[in-house]
């Protein structure tokens, strides 16, 4: 059989173009962190889920633009990121550095919202992806969740 002849190819353009768009995304993503929740990332008051030092301070250096780098460290202390879960565009939250506590953090009244309507419990695991939009740059966060058992 010649090469290319009685072969039977699917419709490349649906199919290829969304395994393409799979591929690509998963190649972009940077795992952040994961976090075991505690009783404090999910207190009302306190409104912000401190992200794992040991885990984050490198990686951020390599996400983030030089603007955002000084808008989070310099200049306004904070960045507000746009935030998925489950692929569902969720409110956009303050990511900040906190420099009494020397890391990074997800904050604001939106952090609480977002683990109030995803039902986050102490003890759930938590990993927070980055990534760019292929299209517009922008710094983008998904939060995937691993319930306790």
């Amino acid at each position: 059989m010649e090469k290319g002849k009685d072969v039977f190819y699917s419709d490349p353009h649906v199919h290829g173009l969304n395994l393409l768009a799979d591929v690509v995304e998963n190649v972009t993503k940077t795992l952040l962190a994961s976090k075991i929740l505690t009783a404090s990332d999910l207190e009302r008051h306190l409104n912000r889920l401190f992200l794992p030092k040991n885990q984050v301070t490198k990686k951020v250096a390599k996400i983030l633009s030089a603007e955002e780098w000084d808008g989070v460290n310099n200049h306004k202390k904070e960045i507000v990121v746009r935030t998925w879960v489950g692929g569902i565009e969720e409110d956009p939250i303050h990511f900040k550095y906190w420099s009494s506590c020397g890391t990074y953090l997800f904050g604001g009244k939106n952090w609480f919202n977002l683990a109030q309507k995803h039902a986050l419990q102490i003890g759930d695991q938590l990993n927070i992806w980055a990534h760019r939009d292929l299209v517009t740059n922008e710094l983008l966060f998904e939060f995937t969740i691993y319930r306790k058992m």
